[in-house]
């Protein structure tokens, strides 16, 4: 589905515009304060995402709050044994060097500016990490939220089964003769490429399970920066499993031919609709925010998020379609509906049943011989 591919996309794009792909991906937020000595009485907050870490550097994009500047991406390189430099590239230009004594735990200590614009200007920083959820945490709140997600469309199709059938006995299937009806009665047809169709993509999308985490990772800590990424990521990880479930069951209904198959199908397609609208929206709104924040990485951003969108408008346009269809086949009603007679074929047995012939008919009139 995925508009989870938006984000690994974002994890992508945020690791590449660092200057190089890193050999792992850590999850740690710092936040602290900034106080520029020519404006000792206005400390601005300060927010550090650790986006990569080699063994060599970690790299990270670092914010400042109003009324300072300074924004960018940023990498800590140690010093000596126990301190570091953090070193960033404002988008204005300028580097900003953070010199820390320590390297873990809290750091702090004094900043200095070379540049142009802002050059000769430091002061004091201070930075606290803080715990985030683990992408392990993650992933289980993803398989939670699309699995209670898939108990109550379960739950919502065998409620309505009954009055499903009611509703659909509008779809005309009287008049079908045996012939056509024999055509029809089977997994064939439409109804057999939604199986193939269907059966490969829960393929797909379980040899993309190993991708899962990757959401998780430099996307999860730049929506510390970001205000509505992280929901909008946990809703794509749930998205994800949600649709590797639902196939799993919606399969096993089909190939069982059960009453509740379409009901089910149905649902799943409404709930696929929803989220893939949804991202298309959300995405937009994500992306300026994204070209914002992340300047340096602007087209390619953009690249992605249009990207995005198109495989959602593709995502909605085949829920819409394939849920008409479970709506309106005459071939879903005959495999998974009630079993109804051909009325030709009753008509004929009702017509031999009540027909007595005129010899019958007279013989049943005459009176037995009695006994002298």
């Amino acid at each position: 589905m995925r508009s989870y591919r938006f984000s690994v996309l974002c994890g992508a794009i945020l690791t590449s515009a660092l200057a190089g792909r890193a050999t792992s991906q850590v999850a740690d937020y710092y936040r602290g304060t900034v106080i520029n000595s020519e404006l000792s009485g206005n400390p601005a907050v300060l927010e550090f995402v650790v986006l990569s870490r080699t063994d060599s550097a970690t790299t990270g994009y670092l914010k400042v709050g109003k009324p300072l500047s300074g924004s960018g991406f940023s990498a800590a390189v140690p010093r000596d044994l126990d301190s570091l430099y953090l070193i960033t590239i404002t988008t204005a230009g300028d580097t900003i060097v953070w010199a820390s004594p320590t390297r873990n735990g809290i750091i702090c200590g004094q900043y200095w500016i070379k540049g142009a614009q802002f050059g000769g200007q430091g002061g004091r920083w201070r930075l606290e990490p803080h715990k985030r959820l683990s992408v392990a945490s993650l992933c289980l709140i993803c398989a939670f939220v699309a699995g209670t997600l898939l108990l109550g469309v379960f739950a919502f199709a065998t409620y309505v089964c009954d009055r499903w059938w009611a509703w659909r006995a509008n779809i005309k299937t009287e008049f079908l003769s045996d012939v056509e009806r024999k055509n029809l009665d089977g997994i064939g047809g439409w109804l057999a490429w939604t199986a193939l169709g269907n059966a490969i993509l829960v393929l797909a999308l379980t040899l993309k399970l190993k991708e899962a985490p990757s959401g998780f990772g430099a996307a999860w800590m730049a929506g510390y920066l970001i205000k509505g990424l992280q929901p909008v990521l946990v809703v794509e990880g749930a998205a994800h499993f949600f649709q590797l479930l639902g196939l799993l069951v919606g399969l096993v209904l089909l190939f069982r031919k059960s009453s509740i198959a379409p009901a089910f199908w149905v649902s799943y397609f409404a709930v696929v609709l929803c989220y893939a609208l949804f991202d298309v929206v959300a995405t937009g709104d994500l992306g300026v925010a994204l070209r914002t924040e992340f300047s340096q990485g602007a087209s390619e951003m953009a690249t992605g998020m249009a990207q995005a969108s198109e495989q959602n408008l593709r995502v909605a346009f085949g829920a819409l379609v394939w849920g008409l269809y479970w709506i309106r086949s005459r071939r879903v009603k005959l495999v998974f509906g009630p079993r109804f007679e051909n009325p030709a074929t009753s008509a004929i047995s009702a017509s031999n049943a009540t027909y007595e012939s005129p010899v019958v008919a007279e013989r049943a009139t005459v009176s037995p011989p009695q006994d002298s």
